[in-house]
């Protein structure tokens, strides 16, 4: 009917018209490219450089970022005492914290503080040199170095780390909740628009 009329499509209902074409007539080369991006990046992701990189990514991400910093710090200390605790000395619990950090990055870290300790560096000067630890637990460290109390202090970092994570997560998820409302209603009203301006347009051309 806008063909005879000489008149195209309102612009919202071209856009909804083109991406339900190309989901019905498409939709398996759309679903065989992404199965091949996801295969793709997973086979990269488990290479030494593919996590590294995307470790690296996951601590730059914006606000995101730091709360991955924050819980694999929290991991870190939390471990480190555990492991002390129980007998293991600080040389060789860098060995099994690296495991457990989830982090590339910072399980590279632990390398460097194990070789640093190895060489009769302290344990918070290496943790500093790494340039990737929070000044918090590097100046923590030092003072349970000086009062003896390491495991009681890396506590208290990781219990200080979690909270801050747990408090960040739920103001976040509360900031969501009208954002993901805000986007489900531009995306009805869109739909809706662009089925009724069709109907006004005719309208229009027909009186």
């Amino acid at each position: 009917m806008f063909r005879e009329f000489g008149q195209a499509l309102p612009l919202p209902t071209a856009v909804l018209v083109g991406v339900s074409n190309l989901v019905q007539h498409w939709w398996w080369a759309a679903l065989a490219a992404g199965v091949c991006v996801v295969l793709a990046c997973k086979a990269y992701i488990r290479t030494p450089e593919g996590r590294l990189k995307t470790d690296r990514f996951k601590l730059g991400m914006p606000l995101f970022g730091k709360l991955n910093l924050k819980s694999s710090v929290a991991k870190f200390a939390r471990t480190t005492a555990i492991l002390l605790q129980g007998g293991v000395t600080l040389f060789d619990s860098m060995t099994i914290v690296r495991g457990v950090i989830g982090n590339e990055v910072l399980a590279k870290g632990a390398d460097y503080v194990k070789e640093g300790m190895r060489e009769g560096e302290s344990f918070a000067a290496r943790l500093k040199g790494t340039d990737v630890y929070p000044p918090l637990i590097v100046h923590m460290v030092a003072v349970g170095e000086e009062t003896g109390d390491l495991q009681g202090v890396l506590l208290t970092v990781a219990d200080a780390y979690d909270a801050d994570v747990e408090m960040t997560l739920k103001s976040l998820v509360s900031l969501l909740e009208p954002v993901i409302i805000v986007i489900i209603g531009g995306a009805i009203a869109f739909i809706i628009l662009a089925m009724l301006l069709p109907v006004f347009q005719i309208n229009l051309m027909s009186g």
